[in-house]
């Protein structure tokens, strides 16, 4: 016997939707018959009829927007044609807390096909079928969620997922992931979005990569200041720590000017430099903070690594300003302070205080400089002893590859300031009469 035999009007598509249950019975065997996807989440187990009274309403588990009029009269134009022939049913899990040989056994919500089970009970259909699967080991219920009510929703005649669907859902398994205490990467972020997300076009796969991390990763361990002023801006947050930042028509008082800029933005050195060489022209020193917009940056890292790269530009046109006014007796350098940037970075940052940017503009690396001439003296002198200008001319043709010095005068400075280091320190010994140094 076929469908047909039971009174079920055939069509080159669809099949009438079966009401008694004979009817119910051999559209079971049909479906039975139909291929399923292998899904990497959960494994197919038997197709069962149901009561479409045992099944609760609850927001569509793989959608944003849930349940909703549109999409319904969506499904019910194509419904009212009858089963589709070929077309799996909706999706149910067995229960997590029983097994395959208990009573009652499925949850009492559907993975995919709500829509469908609306339109059933709107038109008085006491049963539907319903294909019942189970997560593999390894995987739970939002993650069949994700495979199947996600990925692999029903197109064309279903109700295709949208961007809303897929952040919805990524947020949810970014969040499923905190729970298992697994440390969610942006990369994890992109893989799941390539993923689950590969019937969106490209352009909004990246913005949902980019949305998703920034709402559940990145937010939770960046710290954001979306206000310059306010009770909550900023300019308040150094105040509270007793730092007064100027802007730069303000009234100076002071020998020191606290100055604030976003670091991400390449751009603030043309509101920087007129103001500070203004300063300096009136012997004020400029005490230079940072703090970054954390929706231009990914993580702690990149977060410092703005500050830095913002202080390797201004140390680059100082540097030039070196060489075109060589004769100065001026040195900017002395007209500048590093000063501070706010607690952004949780687990990181003491957030009872404020930061030191650690920087410094006469080097790359102030604390390697004197190692390296600890050890330049070590290869020439060895245990000889060396006068102050011996040391000078042998260090020279070295350092001046790795640093820059304004003149003669200001290198002669540096490396005396390392020969005090290394006098300090116990490794050097100054002999006061005849001005010479000696390893101890």
């Amino acid at each position: 016997m076929t469908v047909k035999d039971f009174g079920i009007k055939l069509s080159p598509d669809y099949i009438s939707h079966p009401k008694e249950t004979d009817e119910m019975l051999h559209l079971k065997r049909e479906v039975e018959g139909y291929a399923r996807p292998e899904y990497a989440s959960c494994k197919y187990l038997y197709t069962e009829i149901i009561n479409t009274k045992d099944i609760k309403l609850r927001k569509n588990v793989g959608r944003k927007r849930g349940n909703d009029r549109n999409v319904y009269d969506r499904i019910a134009r194509s419904l009212e044609k009858g089963y589709k022939i070929g077309k799996l049913p909706p999706t149910i899990l067995l229960n997590k807390d029983t097994n395959i040989f208990d009573n009652n056994t499925l949850e009492d919500w559907l993975v995919n096909g709500n829509h469908r089970w609306m339109w059933y009970v709107a038109n008085n259909y006491e049963w539907m079928l319903v294909d019942v699967y189970t997560p593999r080991d390894g995987y739970d219920q939002g993650d069949v969620i994700d495979e199947v009510g996600l990925l692999h929703q029903p197109q064309p005649d279903g109700t295709e997922s949208n961007y809303e669907d897929y952040k919805a859902r990524g947020k949810d398994w970014v969040r499923r992931q905190k729970e298992h205490d697994k440390k969610v990467t942006q990369e994890m972020v992109n893989k799941w979005v390539d993923t689950f997300a590969v019937n969106e076009i490209a352009i909004n796969r990246t913005h949902l990569k980019t949305q998703i991390f920034k709402d559940e990763v990145k937010d939770s361990f960046l710290t954001n200041y979306t206000n310059r002023t306010g009770p909550n801006g900023i300019v308040e947050t150094y105040r509270k720590h007793n730092i007064y930042i100027l802007d730069s028509g303000a009234t100076i008082t002071t020998k020191v000017v606290d100055r604030l800029y976003e670091a991400s933005q390449k751009v603030w050195i043309r509101d920087f430099f007129p103001v500070f060489l203004a300063n300096a022209a009136e012997g004020i020193k400029t005490r230079l903070n940072f703090y970054v917009n954390t929706t231009n940056v990914n993580d702690g890292d990149e977060l410092l690594g703005v500050i830095s790269a913002r202080i390797k530009e201004l140390r680059g046109m100082l540097d030039n300003l070196d060489i075109i006014y060589s004769d100065s007796a001026v040195d900017l350098r002395d007209f500048l302070i590093i000063g501070k940037r706010p607690a952004q970075i949780s687990g990181v940052d003491d957030y009872n205080k404020l930061e030191d940017i650690v920087e410094n503009l006469q080097s790359p690396n102030p604390v390697k400089m004197w190692q390296m001439t600890l050890s330049l003296l070590q290869s020439q002198f060895g245990n000889c002893c060396f006068t102050a200008s011996e040391a000078y001319d042998m260090i020279r043709p070295i350092r001046t590859t790795v640093s820059k010095f304004k003149n003669e005068k200001s290198y002669r400075g540096t490396i005396l300031a390392e020969l005090q280091i290394l006098r300090d320190k116990g490794i050097l010994t100054f002999i006061n009469n005849d001005g010479t140094y000696c390893f101890r």
